[in-house]
């Protein structure tokens, strides 16, 4: 295995990790949301956003670094 699919495993692993983390966390803050519908799909929203959140910074930069937002060619 190279090193390259060693530190994209480790960093999905860590990712999983930190979601399940996260998600308690937003439970145990909010106990009372777990109660009605329209709270759990809000919870699901803001895990979801801030889960996404470094995926849009990634991408952001990488198309930055090849020039995708250059306006003259």
């Amino acid at each position: 295995m190279t090193l390259v699919r060693l530190a994209l495993w480790l960093s999905w692993i860590v990712t999983g990790v930190a979601t399940l983390l996260f998600a308690a966390g937003l439970h145990l803050a909010l106990p009372g949301a777990a109660s009605e519908l329209s709270s759990l799909i809000a919870l699901y929203l803001v895990l979801i956003s801030t889960l996404t959140l470094p995926h849009v910074v990634i991408v952001c930069w990488m198309d930055l670094r090849q020039g995708v937002w250059r306006t003259s060619p």
